[in-house]
């Protein structure tokens, strides 16, 4: 067997030159966005308008705020309604030709976050309004046509559901349009509703088209990826199921609790699916090493010291992340590779070792790499991981006993620190426990077995077949 390297220690970065490091990138962007601004000779309320939303995305949301690649690409994005407005205002066309609303489409589909939607959509039709002359019903006529589109985004997994938004988008922005004129008591402007039509159809075809390059840009991932990437016909998806059959099952079940839990709580349930898919595929180079694909009976860790077992298992979280790198797996993916396992303990290992009485036993050197869970969706996962094993090693599995388990393999790992970064509450791991329990309840739950049928002289029919068990 090969050797297996340690881990190198990492150096940890120094938290003072960190906040200096961020303030010193955030008043950068800042201030070439805002030079952008005076250059494109832009109204000077449009720029106090982005001051205050940097203060607000980068500052008051807190943990919540965005990191400094969303920053730029979000910046850059604003940014570029100043030509299309330059070049509309340019041609003499109407100014509802402005696809505002993709924008908003955009952000929703990457980032699922309406309050980000809200703001930034509010800037971007603020620029195009001021642009125009500072027309206070087209900033509103096409501030809510946006807000119509992301809604009619959020929950999107196909393609052809954008096209149900962008219809969405063009059906609002001509009723408020009409309303408008109704209102002002003007006349309708053909140009203008003609634009208000096609406004759908263009923020529909930027969206559809550009959902490669705006997931690229922003470092993000969006569910109509998501699902291709849980396609079964994926190379590393069927290199799982022919390699380490058993990993393969064990992830299936680990990705449907995950999707539960994950309902139930209002985390992505269709990123914790498909990042369970992949979270064991270190197991394949040495599939034979871990229980799930074992013959029953056999244990291929008999014959190996504990150190070397801990080594091998240590591993597969770093095999997991160079499978997926060669692969090109997204970041949000790998994420549940590295921290499925957190800095969990090896426990068995560990007292197999202590057992045998060797020296320079640390707990440290049994314990997985990390980092911890940082999100609900990863946190799930490693919690998933860990109870359907310990559930499917019961041998006995009665629902009292399962709901037991479940308990203790949660409680464990809060005492243990595992969840200390990630998001998730005990309200939440209430919600998450009771989700677990009901569906391997379900799973497990004990066979009704059937009496085998007799014949009229009360012996077995002749065709010698016994009855059958109930599969459900």
């Amino acid at each position: 067997m090969p050797g297996i390297k340690r881990k190198k220690a990492v150096k940890t970065p120094n938290p003072t030159w960190s906040k200096i490091s961020y303030v010193i990138e955030v008043v950068t962007v800042f201030s070439l966005v805002e030079a952008v601004l005076f250059f494109a000779q832009v109204s000077p309320l449009v720029s106090i308008f982005y001051f205050l939303t940097v203060i607000y995305l980068k500052v008051l949301r807190g943990k919540r705020r965005l990191d400094m690649r969303s920053f730029v690409s979000l910046s850059l994005l604003f940014l570029i309604y100043i030509p299309i407005c330059r070049f509309i205002i340019s041609s003499g066309w109407s100014p509802y030709y402005v696809p505002v609303p993709a924008a908003a489409m955009v952000v929703m589909l990457n980032y699922r976050d309406l309050e980000l939607v809200f703001v930034f959509a509010m800037l971007v039709s603020f620029l195009t309004a001021e642009m125009f002359g500072g027309n206070l019903y087209y900033f509103w006529i096409v501030f809510l046509s946006s807000i119509v589109g992301a809604l009619m985004s959020q929950n999107v997994r196909h393609r052809k559901h954008i096209f149900r938004a962008g219809v969405g988008v063009s059906v609002t922005m001509v009723l408020l349009y009409l309303l408008y004129v109704y209102a002002s008591g003007g006349n309708i402007v053909k140009a203008n509703l003609i634009a208000s039509l096609v406004n759908g159809i263009v923020s529909f075809s930027i969206t559809f088209v550009g959902i490669p390059l705006f997931e690229a840009m922003f470092g993000t991932i969006t569910n109509i990826s998501l699902l291709e990437w849980a396609d079964t016909q994926q190379p590393l998806l069927r290199k799982l199921v022919m390699e380490a059959p058993g990993t393969y099952h064990h992830s299936l079940v680990v990705g449907n609790l995950a999707e539960a839990a994950a309902e139930e709580i209002g985390a992505n349930s269709l990123l914790a699916r498909v990042g369970a898919y992949y979270h064991d595929i270190g197991k394949i180079p040495r599939a034979e090493y871990f229980v799930e694909n074992q013959p029953h009976g056999q244990n291929t860790h008999e014959k190996l010291s504990p150190s070397m077992s801990k080594l091998i298992l240590l591993n597969h979280v770093k095999e997991g992340l160079e499978l997926a790198r060669k692969h090109r797996l997204p970041r949000q993916i790998m994420d549940f590779i590295a921290q499925h396992h957190g800095k969990s303990l090896t426990y068995y290992f560990y007292q197999k070792a202590l057992e045998e009485g060797k020296e320079d036993i640390r707990e440290e050197d049994f314990r997985y790499p990390g980092p911890k869970p940082q999100s609900k969706e990863t946190a799930i996962v490693l919690l998933a991981d860990a109870v359907e094993a310990a559930v499917r090693s019961l041998p006995d599995p009665t629902p009292d006993k399962i709901k037991l388990t479940v308990k203790k393999v949660i409680d464990s790992k809060v005492i243990d620190g595992q969840l200390d970064e990630c998001d998730l509450t005990f309200r939440d791991l209430d919600r998450i426990a009771r989700v677990f329990t009901k569906i391997l309840t379900s799973m497990y739950h004990q066979r009704v077995a059937y009496p085998e049928p007799k014949g009229k002289n009360g012996k077995n029919p002749k065709n010698g077949k016994n009855g059958r068990n109930a599969s459900t």
